[in-house]
């Protein structure tokens, strides 16, 4: 199979979305991030040399120069939900990044994935509870319907599906657990971050002792109970200082803080930096790439 180089991403010039049963061709890369969700049967799919076998709920980032192609299985069927982008389309200022990893440390959360051993675009992920394709959907329906907005709207959802997705990574970078239980926990410490979580919940719902609990998210995790929700509640407010003109009082309220001295402090414990000096680093980085 000879090798492509494909520019084209629509009328647009800065993203395009269809569903689509990939036409088989040689391998190629792309200038633009692509995000691919399987939503019927399975394929073969190598990326940069490595092949993988893909099912429906499985999806993944494919790097601007990744060369990729697909592979069917026979008698199967196979669909995709092919996203395109540049990364122009989050933010203006992002436009000459070319790989996604530097989006992710310059845009979105910036602090925690540029320690990540694992490249982003290597790890094929799975959509366990359909809220990706949830989005994904979204995502589809604006884009086809072109109704005034659609683009903002799907600029926010692709935002959100990028932070979740980013959550999946990290968390199998940093808690490396199988357990049931505390995967559990770590998913609900997830989307209920902003709530009055304690220990104590958990263990009614497991029948375990407090103490028990907390000594098994410690040895599976490598953290506690308390530093787990703290990162979590920090990413939030990270994405609040980068996107928003919220003041320090608010984001600490939205993320489960009353006291906004502790979250200063909670800050600075994480960052190393105030939100202040953190907003005012975001905008340099961002101005020195425009």
């Amino acid at each position: 199979m000879r090798d492509l180089r494909v520019n084209h991403i629509g009328e647009s010039g800065e993203i395009y979305v269809t569903v689509l049963s990939p036409k088989p061709q040689g391998s190629h890369s792309h200038q633009f991030f692509e995000l691919v969700y399987v939503i019927e049967g399975k394929a073969y799919h190598t990326l940069d040399g490595e092949k993988i076998m893909i099912q429906k709920g499985d999806y993944f980032i494919i790097d601007y120069d990744s060369y990729h192609h697909y592979d069917y299985i026979n008698g199967q069927n196979f669909r995709i939900i092919n996203c395109l982008f540049r990364p122009e389309f989050i933010d203006y200022g992002l436009k000459d990044c070319r790989k996604f990893r530097s989006l992710l440390n310059h845009y979105l959360l910036r602090t925690s994935f540029s320690s990540l051993s694992y490249n982003p675009t290597q790890i094929l992920l799975h959509d366990t509870d359909e809220s990706i394709l949830f989005l994904m959907n979204r995502i589809v329906k604006e884009f086809t319907d072109e109704l005034s907005g659609n683009l903002e709207l799907i600029r926010c959802m692709l935002i959100q599906l990028l932070i979740l997705s980013m959550r999946k990574i990290e968390k199998k970078e940093v808690y490396k657990t199988a357990n049931e239980e505390i995967t559990f926990m770590l998913d609900y410490i997830d989307k209920h971050y902003a709530e009055d979580l304690s220990l104590s919940f958990f263990s009614d719902r497991f029948n375990y002792s407090p103490t028990y609990l907390s000594m098994k998210f410690k040895a599976e995790c490598g953290i506690n109970f308390t530093e787990a929700l703290q990162r979590a509640r920090l990413k939030q407010a990270l994405f609040l200082i980068s996107t928003s003109n919220k003041t320090v009082p608010e984001i600490a309220e939205i993320i489960g803080y009353n006291d906004t001295k502790f979250f200063l402090k909670i800050f600075k414990k994480y960052t190393g930096m105030t939100p202040r000096e953190f907003k005012k680093t975001l905008k340099n980085e961002l101005t020195s790439k425009g």
